[in-house]
């Protein structure tokens, strides 16, 4: 009897240490089975974050960027848990390719910065004027014709750049009031370049306020300035979408969103469509001959580089 009682003991002993052995291993394949999961499920948040934010921006860079294109875009992983998407800008100056901050913004699998790093830009104390961070090129603004005092003074530089010989430059460019697309045609003569219509802002808003956006407008075709009928029409499928995204729910106020209905319903085509502005590139002694016209409200010089002989200006 004792010996059966040994006998059971160790069988007892040795089905407790399979038990064990057995539930050691699976809590084991479970700790790595959550965790692979959990990795997917952060990687997989990651991207669905990562394409969210590169849709915004790619939407802002349509409709919201004076003059500044895009080359594409890359991401970098800063972590296991997300990374730094980078759009690689540029200007075009008159045939002449200016490059611009790149436009970065953090994503993880949290959400995403949809706000973004979009204006790296220094204020020169000396010359009272903005700067691109990364090539200290000095940044263009619009003016609201409707605002007058301290500060809201338009800059006027036309003549400035029209003596800058031997170089290309950029100007943008406020009318006197709002023009059409074919009437815009009609005042720019054919040795300047239409790079970007600006739609203007609605009622009072300051298009120049850092933490805001009010460069609401659309990147021409080619260097002859060409808005076609599709163009304008993706234009506004776009500037819809963007209105509707729920990462701007945080930014109703803003100048852009705030002339996006006005945009919408009374804008619906493009031969409908009146522009506040524009931003023109040419060779700079060009710009003499509307340096006196009656149409400008306010000029303000932007990226300028000087010609050399073996790249020629896309307007002569």
């Amino acid at each position: 009897m004792e010996k059966l009682d040994v006998e059971f003991e160790k069988l007892a002993r040795k089905t407790k240490r399979k038990r064990t052995i057995t539930t050691i291993l699976i809590s084991i394949i479970c700790a790595v089975i959550i965790f692979c999961g959990g990795i997917f499920g952060i990687e997989y948040l990651s991207g669905q974050h990562r394409q969210q934010l590169i849709e915004k921006v790619g939407m802002e860079i349509q409709i919201n960027s004076p003059n500044v294109q895009t080359k594409g875009w890359s991401f970098s992983k800063d972590s296991l848990f997300g990374g730094t998407v980078i759009h690689d800008s540029y200007k075009n100056i008159n045939g002449y390719y200016v490059k611009w901050s790149n436009i970065s913004s953090k994503y993880s699998w949290l959400g995403a910065d949809f706000g973004g790093d979009r204006s790296d830009m220094i204020y020169n104390q000396t010359s009272k004027f903005d700067m691109d961070e990364e090539n200290y090129q000095k940044i263009a603004h619009f003016y609201n014709r409707k605002l007058t005092g301290n500060n809201k003074e338009p800059e006027r530089q036309i003549k400035e750049l029209s003596t800058m010989t031997g170089y290309v430059g950029e100007l943008a460019v406020t009318f006197d009031r709002d023009y059409t697309y074919q009437e815009i045609l009609s005042l720019i003569p054919d040795n300047l370049m239409i790079n970007w219509y600006w739609l203007g802002v609605a009622g009072k808003d300051d298009p120049n306020l850092s933490d805001e956006q009010g460069y609401f407008g659309i990147q021409a075709e080619d260097t002859e300035g060409t808005l076609t009928n599709e163009q304008y029409d993706e234009f506004l499928r776009v500037a819809n979408k963007y209105g509707n995204l729920k990462e701007n729910e945080g930014t109703k106020r803003s100048p852009l969103l705030r002339m996006l209905p006005t945009v919408t319903k009374e804008y619906k085509t493009l031969a409908a469509t009146k522009f506040a502005g524009v931003i023109l590139t040419g060779n700079t002694e060009n710009f003499a001959q509307i340096s006196n016209v009656p149409w400008i409200h306010a000029s303000s010089i932007g990226a300028t580089v000087q010609r050399l002989p073996y790249i020629q200006s896309a307007k002569q």
